[in-house]
């Protein structure tokens, strides 16, 4: 078999993708949703299958949710990357698979980094009131499912809550950031690349739908991360993309779980 006809029954096998100028191949509309999606559905209904359970053994909903993540994230995710590696590559390895590699100067991470940080959290607080809209209208939820009503906290012990913050801390400051940027930036934005400019946009897009278990910060999300997003695809760099996420979620956990702690 030639490398042309390989290349062609390996598109033909994903559900008719075609591939990009660049050599990329393309996932159907269909394959995209279902891969940017799912994962979401996975970890919002072990979320919510798990937290009574957590709340029962005297932990924070939270845990559960952290817990639940890290088995999707590493499972689906994770997992999926490598699968796709080893049967492109044949062996566990993410070459050809993650994207958006490329080199860029040390200074430019110094200057853009801590712009995009900033900028999130200036439209974090811009957004409260939408998302305060979108709390009301989802009211119908149980109140532990709304992880922004840090006073919930304050019932669980010293003890809890410690463990809870440090789990949190290494799981949502590091471990997931790394996995998502990889998975969605890395691998399935550029499966995109056919909507040109469009891709990033759409990428993210799904990316905040995928966070089925913060639905009510779906305007922070969005608005807040697309130019990181933007940037990834513009300067081809998930390293931008990971240690900026890593950033904001270790400031958002220092500083939500630094008004209980600390009380």
């Amino acid at each position: 078999m030639t490398m042309q006809s390989a290349t062609f029954n390996r598109s033909q096998s994903h559900d008719n993708a075609t591939i990009d100028s660049s050599g990329i191949e393309q996932y159907s509309i269909a394959r995209s949703l279902v891969l940017h999606l799912l994962p979401g559905v996975l970890v919002v209904s072990l979320y919510v299958a798990t937290a009574p359970l957590a709340m029962q053994w005297g932990f924070p909903p939270t845990l559960a949710m952290m817990l639940g993540t890290l088995l999707i994230l590493l499972a689906f995710e994770l997992g999926h990357l490598l699968w796709e590696g080893k049967r492109r590559n044949g062996k566990w390895s993410l070459e050809g698979i993650v994207l958006n590699r490329e080199s860029m100067p040390i200074r430019q991470y110094l200057i853009w980094i801590p712009v995009f940080v900033i900028a999130a959290y200036i439209v974090y607080f811009l957004t409260v009131p939408l998302d305060m809209v979108l709390i009301g209208l989802l009211s119908w939820l149980p109140k532990w499912f709304v992880l922004t009503d840090v006073s919930q906290l304050a019932q669980y012990s010293k003890s809890a809550l410690t463990i809870t913050f440090w789990v949190y801390l290494t799981l949502n400051g590091i471990v997931f950031p790394i996995i998502e940027e990889l998975y969605f930036r890395g691998y399935l934005m550029p499966r995109l690349s056919r909507f040109g400019r469009g891709a990033p946009v759409l990428n993210h897009l799904l990316f905040t739908i995928y966070h089925f278990w913060t639905p009510y910060s779906y305007g922070t999300i969005f608005f807040g991360v697309l130019p990181l997003t933007i940037a990834v695809w513009w300067k081809r760099n998930i390293k931008i993309g990971i240690i900026t996420h890593c950033a904001l979620n270790i400031i958002g956990t220092l500083l939500t779980f630094g008004q209980v702690l600390g009380s």
